[in-house]
Order: C-alpha cells, then structure tokens, then sequence
C-alpha cells in the first residue's frame, strides 16, 4: 500500500512538471508576441529615393574657350582636357518619400577619395589599387517624424589641382625607391582618379529598416584628356514592413509575472519530486562506497539479521571506528525496491548498522 502511494506520488509529480513545463513554453511564446508585436506583411511603408548628382566643369582663362558658361553632362562635349580644366562644381539633391509619417534616423557624408591603381596587371581584367586617401567633404546627420526627407541643392567646389600633386608625389617617390630616374612616360605605370560620393542612409528600428544609397562620380587625373563618369545608384523604391508595438497594460503585466512564477515553483516542486530526494539517497551511498571502498564489502543478497541484537549508530564514521577497533569489515547491502541502503558489522551476536534511506520516507 505504502509503495502504491509512493508510486501514485512520483506520477502525479512527473504530470506536474510535464504540465508546467509545457506552460513556461508556450507562455513564454505568446508573451513575446504580445509584448514585442508582430510583423504583417500586409502592412507596409513604401519608400522611395532619389539621390541626384550633376557637375559644372569650368576651365581656366584661355583664347582657345569661350568662357561665358560651363561644360555639363547635358553637352554634347563627353571629354574634356585636365590641364585647362579650372574647377569643378558638383551639385547633389536628396529626396526620401514615405506613404505615411515615420520617424526616420537619416546619415549623411560627401567624401572625395584619390584612388591611385598600377597600370600593368599582368593581364587582369582591372588594374589593381595599390593606394587610397580619402578626404571629408560634408557630413549631417539627424532624426525626424515626416513623410519625407529632402536635401536640395548642395553645392561643392572642387579644385583637382591638389590630388594631382599627391598622385605626381607618389609617382616620384616610387620612382626614388626602386632608384630609377623619373621619365615623363613612367607616370603611365600608374593611373589616378578622384572619386566623390554622396551617401545616404536611413534607419528605423521599429520598422527594422537599415537602407544605404549612393551615387557619385569618378573624375580621372592622370591623362590629360579624360571624362567623367557616374556611379552607384540613382533612384530606389522598396517595402518596408510594418510592425505594431503593443505593450501590455499594468495589470496585465503583473498576471503574466504571477503566472510566470506560480508554474516555475510546480516545475521546480515536481522536478524536485521526481529526482530530487531519490537523487540525495543515491549520492549519499555512493559517496560512501567510493570514499571509503577498502572498509566496505558490496554484498547483492540481505543478511537473516533477525536473531542478533541490533546496534544502531547515527553517523557512518561511528561504524567505521566500530569496524577499526573490532577489525570486522562493514558490509552493505542495497534494496533497490525499499530504496534502503543497509551497512554494517556482524560480531558476536551483535549488529551494528548504520541506514541510509530517503528523505521522504
């Protein structure tokens, strides 16, 4: 009857755990859920961007150019010629719009790099770089609950004089380091450009939305007759999903907590249950047996102990002193089924034992 209720005990115990664990799960699933939202794909925001670049080449007082205006992209003239080129002004506009108001973190740089590549690549599709520099032209950045972001008419003066004097000292000091005596004609073993791009990014954790732009240009200035080309891209239009926050109120708060706590205690009371006491027991045995092996004899059938005088002793040391001062072995004996681990010393007519038993018996 005994074992019967022991049994009925350590199912209902293993149910309890089974239960709550299955609760802490999905519990914790639908709790992430309704506090973080969800993603619809349903609802989006539809995004579109344009990042705008065009230059005006201007070049030096000379008879030979009528310099009443500028040379754009729109002219029919696609070269042009490095030494009598002036300046250069580069305008960019930037627009964002969004079908509905959002709040939008945007960064914004301009830089301008000297990308300096050897010229013999051994047959290489492209020459490789061996040199880059970059150098700051604008930088902004901020945060804005609109429904479209602009930045129109930046206008940047570039003089290509300076970079082409980096590029020509570069040139010379290879030259000085593998000793040979600069020729004019040894600059084409290597090629320079300047590259100019505009940059754009907006960010919005909410919507999870992390989007880059860029369009530039590529000015070359090692030949004397070169043209410019652009890069990177123009225009962009994309989805981004739509994700409703919706915290939960106080209350609602504290239940989900409550629920959280109650069902750890039954996991914790039917794991304790289930492996908890039976787990001491073992580990109280075992400790003994490989602490103290050259004392104790391991036997697998019980002893008929009934006609001796039974000896009691509360801690296993007080057995062992027993056993040193009488010189007789301590024998154990495990009854899986009791779960009663029994060691002791037979003498005389007499039993000394020491039991160890679990917890909840």
């Amino acid at each position: 009857m005994k074992r019967e209720r022991k049994r009925i005990k350590k199912k209902s115990a293993a149910v309890l755990a089974s239960v709550c664990m299955v609760s802490l799960i999905l519990g914790t699933v639908f709790s992430c859920l309704y506090v973080f939202g969800y993603v619809s794909p349903e609802n989006s925001i539809h995004v579109t961007e344009k990042n705008t670049v065009n230059y005006r080449l201007h070049y030096t007082d000379s008879e030979h150019f009528d310099l009443s205006g500028y040379f754009g992209p729109s002219d029919e003239r696609s070269h042009f010629l490095l030494g009598y080129t002036d300046y250069i002004e580069i305008l960019n506009s930037y627009t964002a719009d969004f079908d509905k108001k959002m709040s939008v973190s945007y960064d914004y740089k301009a830089v301008k790099t000297l990308v300096i590549r050897y010229m013999k690549a051994n047959g290489n599709a492209e020459n490789p770089v061996v040199m880059t520099k970059e150098y700051p032209l604008d930088a902004s950045s901020g945060q804005d609950m609109t429904d479209q972001l602009s930045f129109t008419n930046n206008l940047y003066r570039v003089d290509l004089r300076p970079f082409q004097e980096t590029y020509l000292g570069f040139v010379m000091e290879e030259s000085e380091r593998i000793s040979v005596g600069i020729q004019p004609e040894q600059k084409l073993l290597f090629s320079a450009e300047l590259q100019i791009d505009f940059i754009y990014t907006l960010k919005n954790s909410a919507y999870k939305m992390d989007e880059t732009i860029t369009r530039g240009l590529i000015i070359p200035i090692s030949d004397e007759v070169y043209s410019i080309s652009f890069t990177g891209t123009q225009a962009v239009a994309y989805d981004v999903p739509e994700r409703s926050i919706n915290m939960p109120a106080l209350p609602t708060a504290l239940s989900l907590s409550a629920g959280f706590i109650l069902m750890g205690v039954g996991l914790a009371y039917g794991l304790h249950a289930l492996f908890g006491s039976d787990g001491s027991f073992r580990a109280e045995v075992n400790k003994i047996i490989r602490r103290y092996n050259d004392d104790v004899v391991l036997t697998s059938s019980s002893a008929n102990l009934d006609q001796c005088e039974r000896i009691a002793v509360v801690k296993f040391k007080e057995l062992l002193k027993i056993s040193i001062n009488l010189s007789k072995p301590i024998t154990c004996y495990q009854d899986m089924q009791t779960e009663e681990a029994l060691f002791f010393i037979l003498c005389d007519g007499y039993v000394y034992e020491y039991k160890v038993t679990r917890l909840d018996r």
